[in-house]
């Protein structure tokens, strides 16, 4: 068990991400990507990439229900950079819209488990304080 709290999410996926060597599944809540190829959401994304590229099952489930998406989950789950991952063999599974899915869960390699309150959007990884556990 260790702490991966605050700004100590970012490099504690990234580096769990950058090892798997055979699964990495995240299931979330938020994934706010940007244009900005800087972006710590559009770096985490990238590292998933990377990893499908690597031959790593990704599997993405996320949440598409939010106050007036009723509708647009095509939106949801056909951004630029999930467009990328599903090119590159990634499953990115929207969880119905009569459901919500608040989790904020990478599970890699079936051993390691990063869970807390975490979402992928530039609010939680730069200016909220987050509780993660690994």
């Amino acid at each position: 068990m260790a702490d991966a709290s605050d700004r100590a999410y970012e490099p504690t996926a990234i580096g769990l991400i950058d090892q798997a060597k055979k699964s990495v599944t995240l299931s979330m809540y938020l994934v706010r990507e940007s244009e900005d190829e800087r972006h710590p959401v559009n770096r985490l994304l990238k590292d998933l990439l990377e990893a499908a590229q690597r031959g790593v099952r990704v599997e993405i489930y996320l949440n598409t229900r939010f106050k007036g998406s009723r509708g647009h989950t095509d939106k949801i789950l056909e951004t630029p950079a999930l467009k990328r991952l599903k090119n590159q063999g990634a499953q990115v599974i929207g969880v119905s819209e009569n459901r919500r899915l608040h989790d904020k869960l990478l599970i890699v390699d079936e051993r390691f488990v990063l869970e807390g309150s975490t979402n992928w959007s530039i609010e939680a990884l730069r200016v909220n304080w987050e509780s993660n556990s690994l």
